[in-house]
């Protein structure tokens, strides 16, 4: 929150901004009226409020839109390594995360299409799946691409996806 204005400061900085009266049909000595501040003022603060509300709103859904899964920023794809100590067996394994490549959802004539790139390993090191589609199999909740297992996607606290199964983790950028 280090760059963020509170909201005096982004109001002073509205006013200190904004065009002088002789633009907004005010006085010409260069400011601007108080009745001008004022109005100003007023549709800042519900402009504002109403952002704040909004976002708060937003901050609470759980089910990703169509628009959010076609970013073009796409999804982060890590691959889930298990590591399994062979002595214990009454203890959960650990999970770690390898970076993959950067995934894409696509909509187009033909479907959805899921796109794959920037690989994060040596592209002769492993089979990379080409033409995959994805469908909705509870739409905002849970997508399937190609024939593997379906992602279910959860909220970050924040504000992005996760969209996850038993083999991979896509985090949104």
């Amino acid at each position: 929150f280090a760059n963020c204005l509170e909201k005096e400061d982004t109001q002073q900085a509205i006013l200190e901004l904004m065009p002088r009266a002789g633009e907004l049909g005010g006085e010409t000595s260069g400011g601007i009226e108080d009745e001008q501040r004022g109005q100003i003022m007023i549709a800042f603060d519900r402009l504002w409020f109403g952002s704040f509300v909004s976002s708060i709103v937003d901050s609470r859904r759980s089910t990703i839109v169509l628009d959010e899964l076609l970013s073009r920023k796409g999804f982060l794809m890590y691959f889930k390594l298990i590591h399994q100590d062979q002595d214990i067996v009454d203890r959960d394994p650990e999970i770690s995360l390898q970076y993959n490549c950067k995934c894409l959802f696509d909509e187009e004539e033909s479907g959805f299409a899921f796109r794959m790139e920037e690989w994060g390993w040596e592209e002769a090191e492993m089979h990379r799946p080409q033409n995959l589609t994805w469908k909705w199999v509870v739409p905002g909740k849970a997508v399937q691409v190609g024939f593997y297992p379906p992602l279910v996607i959860h909220r970050l606290l924040n504000w992005g996806w996760k969209l996850e199964n038993k083999h991979v983790v896509l985090f949104s950028q």
